[in-house]
């Protein structure tokens, strides 16, 4: 049985390559019937070899400052160091949750440790790391299959 989901991803920055943007566009229509999923950009932050860890401080700022308005809600970080469930178990999660469900993208130098250290709950979308652009298309396509899985729909097999 498929629960009504309410997802948001936010995001450091925005989608560059237009094959991308597509692509997410296509998984959020097929999303619509389900529940409500929107993805929120927060600005990236410039940045030079020098001024790294700046530029993430800035981001984890600006992500705090968003997070502190939802408290109710169940915050997901995106790591490549995080847990790494299967298309089941990622289903039963995103289908039983009844609070909003917040997931974090870093942006190009992925997120602060603060982010890290305050938010515990953290998940892999692969062991290999990604661009923040293709992470977001995953997950988007990830969400996708675990309604579908619920739904006892012919898309995951």
């Amino acid at each position: 049985m498929i629960n009504m989901f309410k997802i948001t991803i936010l995001a450091i920055g925005s989608i560059k390559e237009k094959y991308l943007a597509e692509a997410i566009d296509g998984y959020l229509l097929r999303l619509a019937p389900y529940g409500k999923i929107k993805i929120e950009e927060l600005k990236a932050e410039k940045f030079s070899e020098h001024s790294r860890e700046q530029a993430k401080r800035l981001e984890a700022e600006r992500i705090e400052n968003y997070l502190a308005k939802r408290d109710s809600a169940r915050v997901i970080v995106m790591d490549e160091r995080g847990k790494t469930p299967d298309s089941l178990a990622f289903s039963k999660l995103i289908n039983e949750e009844s609070a909003e469900l917040i997931m974090v993208i870093g942006g190009a130098l992925g997120l602060a440790d603060t982010i890290k250290q305050k938010y515990k709950e953290q998940m892999a979308l692969s062991a290999l790391t990604m661009t923040h652009e293709m992470a977001r298309l995953i997950l988007v396509e990830q969400i996708y299959r675990g309604v579908t899985i619920a739904s006892g729909k012919t898309y995951h097999y």
